[in-house]
């Protein structure tokens, strides 16, 4: 055999082994792109990195802004403007089971909060949202004092709070729920939770205590309470249910003094959650200055869960409630009451007898703006306050279970606690006050926080959040995602840097490989067919 015989044969095996070995590095890594032996998906995305498996990233951002990190030049990012910001994940196969996204951004406008979303059907609106940051001043503030007293770097670069304490707070995780206590009580959360202090004393941001709230012996009520002493506008009530119907009776008065409709809505709640909304609409657009007496609403809600519900009545200026009917035993009003003498309205010679307000421990505010409100109140049936100025609150500072006897109507009332119209309805229910509606920190002692924990790096906060099998909806092989910001449309920016998505199913092993094959195949075999 010749030299160029033998050069031909090596060049032919030579080109075998390439042949076969490409054969087997398309077939391992179809097998791969299919399969994922491993278990996990890494999508990696960023200005300077794409990924086959992303795409329609802020679609609705015509022309996406590159920036260059002023602080170190090699890194770019997108400077968006337009909310939502929508992206999918494109895959092999529909069988992920569990969904990790990291966002590496700069909220320079402080929104609150970001939200992602997972797609959940078909319908276009229909997205499980998770939080993937908060931004908070009060809470970066106690952060800010507790990293100062511990010896600890914060973010002081990244974030200027603007708010100041008197005292450091101790802070105390576990996950998302952070505890912090100007004084020391609980060592753990589950304490806290179970051993609550006086709701004045608490408050709360993202989350609700209501479920805690539990009567001891509590029996539903046999008889009807009537409250008839007129409120107008709107009205916050609460009561407690347990084995029994939530019913209530509204009958409502329109005085038509102003233009256009003058409907009414009716919200009931469990915690932070709507159970039941309804509206009754006015056909009346005029202000004709004739008095509407409107047809009794009735409220009836069967098979509740036992706790405390909230009852939120809208009805504007034009509206006045003249009586409420309830088959509750424990009723009470929150926030802000404009007492308002509907008889008087319908007759000149009505007599008003005076109200006795039982409360709960507080302040309230009271002022009438009109001559004809002008009075002096009981307090305790000893300590007189005297209303003898228009549109001027005059303050009050009450001891729980407090009697506050009102001799004229026309009065406009705010507290931070409850009241109610009867002593024997009275329940010490004070909703615990929520973060956006404090002022001064130093005025209570305890904050509760559903508060996401996030780490800052070089100026950008790194947050996550994580769906599961539950969550996951797929349309035939793509997961839609959308990124929310409140306040993204109205001039405010959300600089994004990286998106990285981490998809986990079970690997594949020896034991389970020929199934998977198995299912793979007839996959292809059905699709073809």
């Amino acid at each position: 055999m010749n030299s160029d015989s033998t050069g031909y044969i090596l060049l032919f095996r030579l080109t075998k082994v390439i042949f076969v070995a490409v054969f087997i590095f398309t077939l391992g890594y179809i097998f791969y792109l299919n399969f994922i032996p491993s278990g996990t998906l890494e999508v990696e995305y960023s200005v300077d990195q794409e990924s086959m498996y992303l795409n329609n990233f802020a679609k609705l951002e015509e022309k996406k802004k590159i920036l260059t990190d002023k602080n170190n030049p090699d890194t770019k990012y997108w400077e968006l403007t337009e909310d939502p910001v929508y992206f999918d994940i494109n895959l092999p196969r529909p069988t992920f089971k569990n969904v990790l996204v990291k966002l590496l951004y700069q909220n320079p406008d402080q929104m609150n909060p970001i939200k992602i979303g997972l797609k959940q059907s078909s319908i276009s609106a229909d997205y499980a949202y998770q939080t993937i940051g908060v931004f908070n001043k009060k809470i970066l503030a106690l952060e800010s004092n507790w990293a100062k007293s511990n010896n600890q770097d914060f973010m002081e670069n990244s974030f200027n709070t603007g708010y100041d304490l008197d005292q450091a707070w101790h802070k105390t995780r576990e996950g998302d729920l952070v505890l912090w206590q100007k004084n020391i009580q609980y060592d753990t959360i589950d304490q806290f939770n179970n051993n609550l202090p006086q709701r004045h004393e608490i408050i709360t941001y993202n989350l609700d205590l209501t479920d805690d709230f539990k009567i001891d012996q509590y029996e539903p009520s046999e008889k009807t309470l009537e409250i008839n002493s007129g409120l107008r506008d709107s009205v916050k009530m609460f009561t407690y249910i347990k084995n029994e119907d939530l019913y209530f009776t509204l009958e409502a008065i329109d005085l038509n003094r102003l233009k256009g409709q003058d409907n009414i809505t009716i919200q009931v709640y469990k915690g932070n959650e709507e159970i039941y909304h309804d509206e009754v609409n006015d056909n009346t657009e005029a202000a004709n200055k004739k008095l509407l007496i409107k047809k009794p609403k009735e409220l009836r809600i069967s098979n509740l869960p036992e706790g405390v519900y909230e009852i939120v009545v809208q009805g504007g200026p034009d509206i006045v409630f003249k009586k409420i009917y309830t088959e509750q035993e424990l009723v009470v009003f929150g926030g802000q009451l404009s007492l308002y003498n509907a008889d008087r309205i319908l007759s000149k010679d009505a007599v008003f007898s005076a109200i006795n307000l039982t409360s709960s421990q507080g302040i309230m505010q009271v002022k009438t703006d009109h001559n004809s409100g002008l009075q002096t109140l009981l307090v305790d049936d000893s300590d007189q306050v005297v209303i003898d100025t228009v549109h001027k609150f005059s303050e009050i500072e009450l001891d729980n279970n407090s009697t506050i006897t009102i001799p004229i109507n026309d009065l406009i009332i705010k507290t931070n606690g409850v009241v109610a119209f009867s002593k024997n309805s009275f329940f010490d229910f004070v909703p615990s006050k929520s973060l956006d509606q404090v002022n001064n920190l130093d005025n209570y002692s305890f904050l509760i926080a559903r508060y996401p924990e996030y780490k800052i790096e070089n100026g950008w906060i790194e947050g996550e959040v994580e769906f599961n099998a539950s969550e996951l909806w797929y349309d035939q092989k793509t997961l839609h995602f959308i990124i929310k910001a409140t306040g993204l449309d109205n001039d405010k920016k959300l600089n994004l840097k990286d998106i990285n998505v981490s998809l986990t199913k079970e690997p594949i092993t020896m034991g389970n490989f020929f199934a998977r094959l198995t299912d793979f195949l007839k996959e292809k075999i059905s699709f073809l067919q």
